[in-house]
C-alpha cells in the first residue's frame, strides 16, 4: 500500500489469480471477516501461501504512469477498469504506450481478436489495473488480428 494505491492479490475458487492495483479514492472499505480468515486457512493448508503468494518484482505504487510503464516492462497484459459513477468501462490487452496523460491498450475481444487499433485511455479515468491473472496470461498466447 502507498499513499494513493493498494496492491491486492486476487483469488478465484480457492486459487490465487493475479493482482489488482486500486486507487485508494475508489473503494470504501476492506473486509476481514470469518470468511477471509477461513479462506486464508485453506490457502495455507493447500500450500498456496508458501508457493504462489506475493509479487516478487519491484512495482512502484506512486502513480499510474510509473505503474503502467513497469507492467509494460514486465510484459504483462492488463485489465484496465473505470468504476467511477459517471463513466464505466473495461479494456484488456497489451500496453502499447504510456504518456503523461494516457495509456494505449491494444484491446482484444472474447473471440481472441485484437481491435483494429489500440485504445487511448486517460489516466485520470482509471480506477483499477489488474494483471497476472489466468485469463490474460493464457489467452494472450492465442490472440489474432482480425482478418480483413
Amino acid at each position: 500500500m502507498s499513499k494513493h494505491f493498494l496492491l491486492l492479490q486476487l483469488s478465484y475458487d480457492f486459487m490465487l489469480d493475479g493482482y489488482a492495483i486500486i486507487r485508494l479514492d475508489d473503494f470504501d472499505s476492506i473486509r476481514h471477516s470469518s470468511y477471509e480468515r477461513t479462506q486464508r486457512k485453506i490457502f495455507n493448508a493447500e500450500g498456496l501461501l508458501s508457493t504462489t503468494y506475493g509479487f516478487d518484482k519491484p512495482l512502484p505504487l506512486t502513480n499510474w504512469i510509473d505503474i503502467l510503464k513497469t507492467l509494460k516492462g514486465y510484459d504483462f497484459h492488463v485489465i484496465v477498469e473505470n468504476i467511477n459513477k459517471n463513466y464505466l468501462d473495461f479494456w484488456i490487452g497489451e500496453i502499447k504506450n504510456v504518456t503523461a496523460k494516457s495509456v494505449s491498450i491494444h484491446n482484444y475481444n472474447p473471440d481472441g481478436q485484437f481491435d483494429d487499433k489500440p485504445k487511448n485511455i486517460r489516466l485520470n479515468t482509471i480506477s483499477i489495473v489488474k494483471f497476472g491473472d489466468g485469463y490474460s496470461t493464457v489467452f494472450r498466447k492465442y490472440l489474432k488480428h482480425k482478418s480483413k
